[in-house]
């Protein structure tokens, strides 16, 4: 079974993600100049944290379930200009011990699978042809601490299995806008 999400959820996950990378600006050999961006005055609108937190509470009660993402972030090259890469996410889930992600940013060079059985975790690279196992934990929540801390691996998206079981989810946002409804 496949389920769409509000725009304005996914756009919020972007927009952190894509806030989280470019809060920090890097400029090899020079001093840092402030500058001006919409990011100066940053906003949490109820309305988005409403949104994020229905849509954590409803993925939580589904079994199995797909979910497509596709984002596009700034990249700042060594010169210092910018380029926005563009890249596709699928994960498919059945809880509590199954995961397949496929991740494509063509621009990084970046094909990669995840694979989860409950019992082997599996990256496999599409375009090296390179690929690692190793035993796993009992569930997914598990999988994404043991793959963090243990192999520096963070899985795509992974926030949409940790969100709302954490009371500080909330502070860690740095700025929430809720831009509407689609359907695509």
């Amino acid at each position: 079974m496949q389920y769409r999400f509000k725009k304005s959820t996914c756009t919020l996950m972007l927009v952190l993600a894509a806030s989280c990378s470019t809060l920090q600006a890097k400029t090899p050999d020079k001093p840092k100049k402030p500058v001006a961006t919409a990011q100066t005055n940053l906003v949490v609108e109820p309305e988005a944290i409403t949104a994020l937190e229905q849509m954590s509470s409803y993925l939580r009660t589904l079994k199995t379930y797909t979910v497509s993402s596709q984002t596009s972030l700034d990249e700042e090259l060594d010169s210092g200009q910018k380029i926005m890469v563009d890249g596709e996410t699928t994960i498919t889930v059945q809880r509590p011990d199954r995961l397949h992600i496929a991740r494509k940013i063509p621009e990084d060079d970046i094909d990669q699978q995840f694979f989860y059985d409950g019992k082997t975790f599996t990256l496999y690279g599409n375009t090296n042809k390179f690929y690692a196992s190793v035993p796993a934990p009992a569930t997914i929540g598990e999988l994404i601490d043991i793959a963090r801390d243990r192999y520096d691996i963070e899985l795509p998206l992974s926030d949409l299995f940790r969100w709302g079981m954490d009371s500080n989810d909330k502070a860690d946002i740095l700025a929430a806008s809720h831009v509407g409804t689609g359907r695509s």
